[in-house]
């Protein structure tokens, strides 16, 4: 689509890919209206005005590095956040690694914990307490009403890196004023410390509502006036709805960094479909152990089962995307859990045996889901939209293939493993077309710039990128030798984090493929009802793929995606 909104009559697949996402848009959107009460009208007011008050497209997209650019110049920087959005908040994370990774070393300024835990805050900093001690002492997770986990992730890195932490957040007196008052305190506490510190940069994370021209910057901006403090302020909006679909691609991406007339930037790290699946979510599952770190989780009446509706509509809409014929139209059971733990408890389910237990424990401990096909049972680690999306994908091809459960060799069992990773990443990617892969690009990147990663991610970083080479070289010359034998005598967990990397790679190259109508719907659902009956079947699939879309990307016809965040 692009700055001009339009799309070209020949992209089959991307339209009626974009009809799937509108249609998934309104579902929500009606399910919300019908979740919530009305709107409090000074709510309503403040919202109207941020969305009023946003920003043009100038129809400049940036890298990741001249954002780093960019960031470097601001004295003050408001990061955007969207509370109940994961992705959110690691966008946060990201930008202040990026940051650290430069020498610049920002207070942290943040939404989510008052100003009156100010002491307690230095006193963590400074080593003085625990974090169970902290924790225990400020207990934000009680009062804060959104995920805190992402939040003490902040915490950490701050603590690790010896970074200032600001508390923003105060008690109000009205509640019809409540966005003003904190609008005002923030300001007041900002400036306070730019007047005290100038030589330190502040990154604020705070509410996106409150980065409207006249919220939280009129209010800083006055209050720096007032004390003669001069300060560069850049704003970074994270994910507005209206902008994403302006700037959509031909190939379902939006792109991730934009440039606003105002001199300001927005970061596209999802779309507004996982946008306000979140909040729904949120609304729905929000209990406060969810997210807390403590490790007392609740007896099994919380064990909930409310999921199955979830992964049936994504399951429906995948099928219907693809033109798959639902074999069965019964949503499966879904269970969601905190923990591995949970799985005991589930154990008194009627019809679950100590092998089912076993192999959702498992899963779970491998940080995976767990689907049961024979019983229709499935298990997520938790509520989220891309975990849901790969649920409905993944019992959409069980359901479709019916793959036998027999022994395979060791080089089918690999890539069996990694065809079914591929078509569960394509369906989660026509619900969530940000997913990322780790691709070479990434895999060079990383290896380059973490330095302190542990050992272990180095060796998997490491396994990854020598396996995609030796893609390329088939590619470039159909020879095989590349593929030793190592990568399919692999035990555990690189066995697992090998072949869903690879099978993840393989599963947005065919979504970027299937967009572009490199490669029809038709034969995508022949992929769909493999049944791996016959020795080396699922290898021969897999090498058939990769030349599929192998001579697809040397006809140049693949847009690169580019660096990303």
């Amino acid at each position: 689509m692009g700055k001009n909104g339009t799309v070209d009559d020949s992209k089959r697949n991307f339209r009626q890919w974009l009809d799937l996402q509108r249609e998934m848009q309104s579902a929500l959107e009606y399910r919300l209206h019908q979740q919530l009460d009305d709107e409090p009208a000074f709510l309503a007011s403040y919202r109207r005005r941020y969305e009023r008050q946003f920003p043009d497209w100038t129809g400049r997209q940036l890298t990741p590095d001249e954002l780093t650019e960019r960031l470097l110049a601001g004295d003050i920087i408001m990061l955007g956040d969207f509370h109940s959005l994961a992705q959110s908040q690691r966008t946060a994370m990201r930008v202040l690694r990026r940051l650290l990774k430069r020498g610049f070393h920002p207070a942290l300024a943040l939404e989510m914990i008052p100003t009156h835990y100010q002491t307690d805050i230095d006193a963590y900093l400074a080593g003085q307490m625990t974090e169970r001690e902290f924790l225990d002492l400020v207990r934000c997770e009680a009062w804060w009403d959104f995920p805190w986990a992402p939040i003490h992730a902040l915490l950490r890195l701050a603590r690790r890196h010896a970074l200032p932490v600001l508390g923003l957040n105060s008690d109000v007196a009205s509640p019809d004023r409540a966005l003003q008052e904190r609008d005002t305190h923030a300001a007041n506490v900002i400036a306070d410390y730019r007047e005290t510190h100038p030589e330190r940069p502040l990154l604020v994370f705070f509410g996106d509502f409150h980065l409207a021209d006249g919220h939280l910057p009129a209010a800083l901006t006055s209050e720096l006036e007032a004390r003669d403090i001069e300060a560069d302020v850049l704003r970074v909006f994270q994910n507005f709805e209206p902008l994403f679909w302006e700037s959509l691609n031909w190939n379902g991406r939006s792109p991730e960094i934009l440039e606003l007339d105002s001199g300001d930037l927005c970061i596209q790290s999802a779309t507004p479909l996982v946008k306000l699946q979140s909040y729904i979510y949120w609304l729905t599952f929000h209990e406060p152990y969810l997210y807390a770190d403590d490790e007392e989780f609740p007896d099994q009446s919380w064990i909930r089962e409310d999921l199955g509706r979830e992964v049936g509509a994504a399951l429906k809409r995948i099928a219907r995307y693809l033109r798959i014929p639902l074999l069965e139209q019964e949503a499966p059971h879904v269970y969601w859990v905190g923990d591995e733990d949970f799985a005991r408890d589930l154990a008194r389910k009627p019809g679950w045996t100590r092998d089912d237990l076993a192999q959702v424990q498992s899963a779970l401990a491998q940080g995976e889901d767990s689907y049961l096909p024979p019983k229709d049972l499935a298990v997520l680690i938790e509520p989220g939209q891309n975990r849901i999306a790969e649920m409905a994908a993944r019992v959409l091809h069980e359901r479709s293939a019916k793959i036998s459960d027999r022994p395979r060799s060791l080089t089918d069992d690999f890539y069996l493993r990694v065809i079914r990773h591929a078509l569960v990443f394509l369906g989660s990617k026509l619900i969530n077309p940000l997913r990322k892969s780790r691709d070479k690009p990434y895999l060079l990147r990383f290896l380059r710039e973490e330095k302190t990663v542990g050992k272990d991610w180095r060796i998997r970083a490491e396994l990854l990128l020598s396996y995609l080479r030796a893609e390329e070289t088939f590619l470039d010359t159909g020879s095989l030798s590349g593929f030793s034998t190592r990568y399919y005598q692999l035990r555990g967990p690189q066995h697992l984090a090998l072949t869903r990397s690879v099978g993840r790679n393989l599963g947005a190259r065919l979504y970027e493929a299937l967009i572009s109508d490199r490669v029809s719907r038709f034969w995508l659902r022949e992929l769909f009802f493999k049944p791996f009956h016959l020795e080396g079947s699922p290898s021969q699939c897999y090498f058939d793929c990769l030349e599929k879309l192998g001579i697809w990307a040397e006809d140049g016809l693949a847009e690169a995606e580019g660096e990303r965040l």
